[in-house]
């Protein structure tokens, strides 16, 4: 409910400001090349688009005297000669597919100021290798990097409870991902194809991963799920062959779907020594615990991984 909340706040947000820019009448093209548009009531303006080659933009603060509040929707869509962008603190929302397929963009300074950057924005900017996201914001919406096939890292901030479907889909060069500690969701798709990414860290508060999240992440090899992970959909980490993933709970929750590949092997967390089977030479179950806060494996030294029922396919 808490998560409901929070995105029909924002998208409530972004309807009115979008219902508000549709009432002007005043268009103006500056001398940077950028189209400006003043809203009826002169409170704000917003950047409608561009006109030309435009290859380093810095938006500005004010435009006849107002703030510059809004980047419209498919402003810089399809722009193959902008390179980099300069937002100015006056703005708040980055609209729907503001930079898709930029392909020459290289460098995006987002302020703070930005509570929202919605669907598609940077789809498709494949020269984007890094971006600093603000800490204002409180969902990666859908798609918003899908297809950023030069992006290698992202910070995302403890602002952030929700990286919604597909957000980073296809990213072929991201290694590294810093999860801020308040996300609660990971949606379907949302690192999909994500072939490079060895790592991610998991916040404990972290309570949904949805449907094929870290489908064909191939590098991945090790995963600690937190005991707060409610909901694990179906072949999230399908053709993650080398994964092998442990868990902080000490069985599978209710709402777990199964692996159903006996080559992601998942164990259960036990601080304490397992039980063991009658020839003292199995523990009945697998499992792990932390040894200088790295996860290791309880196991003896003739002791195989066991098919139990969350792990048959």
């Amino acid at each position: 409910m808490k998560l409901l909340s929070k995105v029909l706040a924002v998208f409530l947000a972004l309807c009115c400001i979008t219902f508000t820019a549709t009432a002007c009448n005043e268009i103006i093209i500056a001398e940077s090349g950028l189209v400006y548009e003043v809203s009826e009531d002169g409170q704000f303006a917003m950047v409608k688009g561009y006109k030309g080659a435009i290859v380093d933009v810095v938006v500005e603060e004010t435009f006849e005297g107002v703030p510059v509040q809004l980047i419209n929707g498919s402003a810089f869509a399809h722009c193959e000669t902008l390179k980099s962008v300069v937002i100015p603190q006056s703005v708040s929302i980055i609209s729907e597919h503001a930079f898709r397929n930029c392909t020459a963009l290289t460098s995006v300074e987002i302020p703070d100021s930005v509570i929202a950057i919605a669907r598609g924005a940077f789809y498709g900017c494949t020269a984007l290798e890094q971006i600093t996201l603000p800490n204002q914001i409180d969902m990666i919406s859908f798609s918003v990097f899908y297809g950023c096939t030069a992006l290698k890292s992202v910070k995302i901030p403890s602002s952030v409870i929700n990286v919604m479907e597909s957000a980073f889909y296809g990213c072929l060069s991201l290694q590294t991902v810093d999860l801020g500690e308040g996300l609660e969701r990971i949606g379907q798709n949302a690192f999909f194809g994500c072939v490079s990414l060895k790592d991610i860290a998991f916040p404990s508060t972290l309570t949904e991963i949805d449907n094929y999240a870290f489908d064909d992440c191939l590098s991945l090899e090790k995963l600690v799920l937190p005991e707060s992970l409610e909901f694990l959909g179906s072949r999230v980490f399908d053709g993650c062959n080398n994964l092998v993933l442990y868990s902080e709970a000490t069985e599978k929750p209710v709402e777990w779907r199964p692996i159903n590949y006996l080559k992601n092997p998942v164990y259960w967390y036990s601080e304490t020594e397992p039980e063991i089977n009658e020839e003292g030479n199995k523990y009945l179950g697998n499992f792990w615990r932390y040894e200088n806060d790295e996860p290791t494996i309880w196991d003896k030294p003739d002791t195989d991984f066991v098919e139990d029922e969350f792990n048959k396919n």
